[in-house]
């Protein structure tokens, strides 16, 4: 692949990823594939098409592969300053592929939410009853709102923004209460990394945080490394623009043309809203609503802190506090988790999400990102915090090639506009991503089967519709 036309290929032997039936002849040509990210989509449908006898070439423009899967070790053990966890086990891929290759999963963090007050935890079961008024009144209106979407569903109206739902919210509580709504609504901007005025109310779903979401031990990157195997990846490569026609794809590069019988698309949606790649002739105008209607933009950004001594009670591994009225959501407010048993050492992960976010990774330097972290923790647990050892940060809305942390749904956007975004051009272009899963959005595991989904679809088009898909890890 590269500059050179498209050859016939022919097949030989296959992998253990193949989803070709044995059975079945698979003729003497293959077309070529030229997949634009190495993130965990563009691996997967990569590796797949690979081991199933395709020519497969990925270009990605980071110095890493991964995209927005990042394990860092400088600090001396697998730190995540991209996805984090493997959201639940029933089902998910991602758990059975860590459970057939033997790589250790850990419940982190677990248990209850310890929310402190001058230094004092109080377990969320006291929270829950303290406010339990509050949190029904709340309920019950949310939950007519819900019902208005349900019979109304063609009607946007009705799909109001979580911002505007809280701002009607608290007109009708008191100060002690609209600290806990506070609470809730910077909690669900950050489960679904993006500001709240921009979030639909379809998106709340706090019970998220109480999952048994699972780390794996030895990093994430174990995954990317396993299913990189053998691939043919070019690293450092910026993609400007994307040719295509009946008969081939050309891609322009930083590093100049390559051309392609099929190409395939995984980058964030981000870049896509950005308009940094053009695409000759234009993407179809249904599509390219799609690309403006889903919602892309916000993040959730970490501050990863180690200390030399624990100074928190063992078994509290989510804590938190109730914000001020007064407090701009301008700071890492509260929600931090407790990394130590996958780390090693005393480590503690701040989480921030919203219009704070969003301000401090464009306007504020690492130094005070790391500061308001750092005082955020002093005004849970008292002035005893010690200086971190060392520490970290993420900035996803500012990396240029992803633009954001990852999709969410906002008011007026729904699965038709991911199912719109995931159809291909012509049968040359083929997009995936999380943004293109209707289901699993905004999540590793969707960002897997869209991949697995484009790659049979390929395969069904320019193979043969019979497969075998028990070869694949988390089959």
């Amino acid at each position: 692949m590269g500059q050179e036309e498209s050859e016939p290929i022919i097949v030989m032997m296959e992998n253990h990823w193949s989803i070709h039936n044995r059975d079945k002849d698979r003729g003497n040509y293959l077309p070529q594939v030229l997949i634009i990210g190495a993130g965990i989509s563009g691996l997967v449908c990569g590796r797949i098409l690979k081991d199933t006898g395709f020519r497969v070439k990925l270009l990605e423009a980071r110095d890493r592969i991964g995209g927005r899967i990042w394990t860092e070790r400088s600090m001396g053990f697998p730190c995540e300053l991209g996805a984090s966890w493997i959201h639940g086990k029933l089902g998910n891929p991602l758990y059975k592929w860590c459970l057939n290759q033997s790589f250790e999963v850990m419940s982190i963090p677990y248990g209850g939410i310890w929310f402190y007050e001058d230094g004092i935890p109080s377990s969320h079961y006291s929270i829950i009853w303290q406010y339990k008024k509050t949190i029904l009144g709340c309920l019950s209106i949310y939950l007519r709102y819900r019902v208005k979407q349900f019979i109304n569903n063609s009607n946007i109206r009705y799909d109001v923004s979580v911002e505007e739902l809280a701002s009607f919210l608290y007109k009708n509580l008191k100060p002690q209460e609209r600290r806990f709504l506070k609470w809730i609504v910077e909690l669900v901007e950050a489960i679904n990394g993006a500001p709240a005025g921009e979030l639909s109310i379809k998106e709340v779903g706090i019970s998220e945080i109480f999952k048994s979401n699972l780390v794996i031990k030895d990093g994430y990157d174990v995954l990317i490394n396993d299913v990189s195997n053998g691939l043919d990846i070019e690293t450092g490569v910026t993609v400007k623009a994307i040719e295509h026609s009946r008969k081939r794809v050309l891609v322009h590069t930083s590093k100049g043309r390559y051309t392609s019988d099929i190409c395939v698309i995984t980058v964030p949606l981000g870049v896509l809203k950005a308009g940094d790649i053009d695409f000759i002739p234009p993407l179809q105008s249904e599509k390219i609503m799609a690309i403006n209607r889903i919602g892309y933009g916000g993040v959730l950004n970490k501050v990863v802190f180690t200390f030399k001594n624990r100074f928190w009670e063992k078994g509290h591994e989510r804590i938190t506090r109730l914000p001020e009225i007064t407090d701009e959501n301008n700071e890492f407010f509260g929600y931090w988790a407790d990394f130590s048993r996958q780390s090693g050492v005393p480590c503690l992960v701040a989480f921030a999400g919203g219009a704070g976010a969003l301000k401090m990774d464009k306007e504020l330097s690492d130094k005070e990102i790391k500061d308001i972290a750092f005082n955020s923790l002093k005004r849970i647990f008292g002035e005893k915090v010690p200086v971190p050892d060392s520490w970290k940060i993420t900035r996803w809305f500012s990396d240029p090639f992803s633009r954001g942390s990852y999709s969410y749904g906002s008011p007026g956007s729904s699965g038709a506009h991911r199912r719109i975004l995931s159809e291909p051009c012509q049968n040359r272009l083929f997009f995936a991503g999380e943004a293109t899963e209707p289901d699993n959005y905004g999540t590793v595991h969707g960002a897997l089967l869209s991949g697995v989904r484009e790659a049979r679809r390929i395969h069904g088009i320019f193979c043969c519709k019979d497969e075998d898909y028990g070869r694949i890890p988390w089959r």
